[in-house]
Order: C-alpha cells, then sequence, then structure tokens
C-alpha cells in the first residue's frame, strides 16, 4: 500500500499537481499499518 501511494504521489508531482486524497480502503489498509508497522517503516525513538 505505502510503494503503490508513494508512486501516485511521485506521478502527480512530476506533472505538478496534488496526490488525490485517500480512499476507505487505502485508509483502513493504513490504520492497519500504523498498528503494526513494517519493519523498513518503523521509528526509532
Amino acid at each position: 500500500m505505502l510503494k503503490e501511494y508513494r508512486e501516485h504521489v511521485a506521478e502527480r508531482a512530476a506533472q505538478r499537481i496534488i496526490p488525490k486524497p485517500l480512499n476507505a480502503t487505502q485508509v483502513a489498509k493504513l490504520v492497519e499499518l500504523i498498528k503494526i508497522p513494517p519493519e523498513t517503516e518503523k521509528f526509532s525513538y
């Protein structure tokens, strides 16, 4: 989900337009990623 959204953001940036907002499915997936982030996305505090 994150990879796809980052690609979308990059494509839109190349066109000099803002990314589309997340849809309901993307929001649900993002919430799950926040609850249990992948190792590559974890922050160390």
